[in-house]
């Protein structure tokens, strides 16, 4: 939503034109009030008794918007206002996850919700090994990771558990992300664990029995 004051100016205003555009983007667009949307040249301009208008079809991308205004009377256009800017209020990122290794195939990741308004929709964890490079997507239909795809994390759970890991015993790294109505946060920064293999045994201990036979025997890690 955009309003303004009429300036103090005579005759009387008979028309406002509202140009908005991404901050730093360069080419403003016009307002359009017949369809209440953006574009980029043409458009019908406001008549002088409205003071606020809502603007549609803007990009959920969270980045800050900027907007003028100016005003024509019979003799003509007036300079444009300063501008002013607002961002769409995407979350805040999330704190880093919190990871339990529940065993060899199984991680369990909780997390807190961030502080945003409007409320959060839907969150999407990534896991990956770390240093691995690509990040898989949890699916919370099947509760595995994939490549792509997969179904979104309902807002009101704060707790998966995450199968089909591989046994290596190498470290895991987790992210979250947490969207509104107004788009995607960014990532929450990672938390790593690693999957508790053993530790290498001591080495055995070999004793001859006879010409055929040796007895090894070693000590658990």
């Amino acid at each position: 939503k955009v309003s303004w004051k009429p300036p103090e100016s005579s005759p009387s205003q008979l028309f406002y034109t509202l140009k908005i555009r991404s901050v730093g983007a360069g080419a403003w667009r016009l307002y359009d009030s017949a369809s209440g949307e953006l574009v980029h040249e043409g458009g019908k301009a406001i008549p002088a008794g409205t003071l606020s208008v809502v603007v549609s079809g803007l990009a959920v991308d969270g980045f800050p918007y900027e907007a003028i205004i100016s005003v024509r009377n019979s003799f003509g256009w007036s300079p444009a206002s300063q501008s002013t800017s607002c961002c769409l209020p995407v979350p805040t990122a999330p704190a880093a996850p919190q990871l339990e290794v529940l065993d060899a195939t199984k991680v369990k990741v909780s997390w807190k919700p961030p502080e945003s308004s409007p409320s959060q929709l839907f969150y999407t964890l990534k896991i990956r090994s770390v240093g691995a490079g690509a990040w898989r997507l949890y699916d919370s239909a099947s509760g595995e990771l994939v490549h792509e795809g997969g179904k979104a994390i309902p807002a009101g759970t704060l707790s998966v558990v995450v199968s089909g890991l591989a046994v290596d015993g190498f470290p895991y790294e987790a992210i979250i992300s947490v969207r509104n109505s107004f788009g995607w946060s960014p990532a929450s920064q990672s938390t790593s664990c690693c999957l508790p293999v053993p530790t290498a045994p001591a080495a055995p201990q070999l004793e001859v029995l006879d010409a055929t036979k040796v007895k090894v025997s070693w000590k658990p890690p």
